[in-house]
Order: structure tokens, then sequence, then C-alpha cells
């Protein structure tokens, strides 16, 4: 199941779809989903959400349960039960959370609800060379003290730049990037 509602940006999938494949469709739609695993994206959506693998998008998106809308979910007695999302100004549990990351104890999932973005008409992306991991930190709690929440950080090794500029297809003269 791959029901789209372009209206309200919510996609309504099985969980046995492949995040490879939804994350195609949507692009074909000019949508994206806000999502991305710090695992290999060519497993089902169901592998994802029994083990609540962290998005790499967090600090844009969230988490994988806030990129979740509602899931409907066949509980462990057979029944089927529809967790629908809430304001985060309710009070009580938040079900989706507790089924996200649940190993399939409490049930599994039938469907999910995601919640998806329209394609950015223009990206960029900024690459800082820090010397130490120290400093990488004290920069990224600065950032987010100015309220700048970048898509994703990562701290490679000085030997892995040259992988990383080629596959960013970022000319490099020297040590300076062009």
């Amino acid at each position: 199941m791959f029901q789209l509602n372009k209206t309200s940006h919510l996609l309504t999938v099985t969980p046995d779809l492949l995040l490879v494949d939804i994350k195609k469709n949507l692009a074909a739609e000019g949508l994206f989903w806000g999502y991305h695993p710090l695992d290999e994206i060519h497993y089902s959506i169901n592998h994802y959400l029994k083990r609540r693998i962290p998005n790499l998008y967090y600090y844009k998106y969230g988490s994988l349960s806030d990129v979740v809308n509602s899931a409907e979910v066949e509980l462990l007695d057979g029944k089927t039960f529809h967790f629908k999302d809430a304001p985060r100004s309710a009070i009580g549990p938040d079900f989706n959370r507790m089924m996200i990351g649940g190993r399939s104890n409490f049930g599994k999932f039938k469907a999910v609800t995601l919640i998806v973005n329209a394609m950015p008409e223009k990206t960029s992306h900024g690459i800082l060379y820090i010397d130490s991991k120290q400093q990488a930190r004290q920069i990224l709690r600065d950032l987010m003290g100015y309220f700048i929440q970048p898509l994703y950080f990562k701290y490679i090794d000085l030997d892995t730049t040259d992988t990383l500029m080629s596959d960013l297809k970022i000319k490099t003269a020297a040590t300076e990037c062009v």
C-alpha cells in the first residue's frame, strides 16, 4: 500500500515496503520523508520501526517517532488498534513512541502514516574543517545556541575527506575547497 495525500503531506504505507522505494516514489512526486537512518536504506520500514534506528536528519525533522504521524498495530491478542497523533501538549502516554522501537513485543505494525515534506527548491551545504572533536562539539553547541539547526553533523578523519569531496562532487585545489 502506498497512499499519498499531497494536500496534508501524509503518506500511508504498509511496513513491508523498502525505504529506498519509498524515497524514490516520493522524489517522483516532488516530496521526501525527513528520515534517513544511520544504517543501510535497503531494508523495509518495519526494520527501522522495530529498532528505532536514529535519524541522521534528527536536528531538522526529529526522531523516527516524530516523523511517524500514526500507526495501525495488530496487538499480541489479535486485536487491531489505531494509534493517532496527538498534539505535543496532550497529557498521557505516547503510544507511537512505545511501539516504535518495541521490537514487536507489544504487537506488529499493519500500516504506518508518515509525515512527508516538499522537496526544497535549493539546498546549501557547508563543510567545516575542525582540528579536534572537542572543538567540533563546542561549535555544535554554539550553533544550537544561535538557533541554527543544521541537517546533520558528521566528524570524519582527514584521510577520508578526499572520498567525501568526490562523493559531493566538490573540486579541491591543494588543501582548500573551491
